[in-house]
């Protein structure tokens, strides 16, 4: 899905600029946590090195893709690794959600996620008898934060903030513009947008939202949205599924 978003932002930018004397919006892409990011934004200054780097410093604390970041080094490690304030934040925001859905929400159910190969490492066989055994380790409140060193109790607790980390990056980077006095944006991490004020035309950020169809080849928009000073989350699962035998 964000691959077509992205590439809808921009042909929708193509299509908002035809007239010469509209001056085009600046154009900030590339790739961070595993995925893509976009960012147009009316303004003369280049941020590229910037955006760069706040998504390589919450890449190096957050990602577990990254074999250097903390979270990875937290998820080897025995117990009690000093950890950033990206770190600090995002464990309280996922402690917070946490408690509000009585656990519903889980970010150490990362062997689980593994296992079922939708994580950062991948099992070839998956049976009720290793699911039933990972269930053992899905246990957030094993984990604590005390004075900026994260601990657990256990050693083979792991943690995983994918599913909020996309977000967090999205609200990190809208700051960093506010901060610049920048009130035109569009910024979009992996299928996570945030739009603030309006396009070169003057008209609010136009999102393309993926038809869930199986078929990538096949893609079509299912629908556009408007976006100005609003925030939107997709996903997802028509096309990233466990199939055994034919069966999803």
């Amino acid at each position: 899905m964000r691959h077509l978003i992205s590439s809808f932002i921009f042909l929708s930018f193509i299509a908002c600029n035809t007239n010469p004397k509209k001056k085009a919006p600046n154009e900030v892409k590339g790739y961070a946590q595993g995925t893509t990011y976009q960012i147009l934004y009316l303004d003369d200054r280049n941020f590229q090195r910037s955006v760069d780097s706040i998504l390589i410093a919450i890449d190096n604390s957050l990602s577990t893709y990254n074999k250097r970041s903390i979270i990875t080094n937290f998820n080897q490690a025995d117990s009690l690794l000093e950890v950033d304030a990206y770190f600090i934040e995002v464990f309280n925001m996922a402690k917070e959600v946490y408690t509000t859905t009585g656990g519903a929400f889980n970010p150490t159910v990362t062997h689980l996620v593994n296992a079922w190969g939708f994580g950062f490492e991948n099992t070839e066989k998956t049976d009720s008898n290793s699911i039933d055994s990972l269930l053992k380790l899905v246990d957030f409140d094993g984990i604590s934060i005390q004075n900026n060193k994260v601990i657990k109790n256990r050693k083979e607790l792991m943690l995983d903030f994918n599913a909020i980390a996309q977000g967090y990056t999205v609200d990190v980077l809208a700051d960093f513009f506010d901060e610049k006095n920048v009130k035109n944006y569009l910024i979009e991490v992996g299928g996570e947008i945030i739009a603030k004020g309006k396009n070169a035309e003057k008209k609010p950020w136009r999102v393309g939202i993926d038809k869930p169809i199986e078929n990538q080849e096949e893609r079509v928009l299912e629908a556009v949205i408007n976006l100005e000073n609003a925030a939107l989350a997709t996903s997802g699962n028509y096309r990233k599924f466990y199939e055994k035998d034919g069966i999803k």
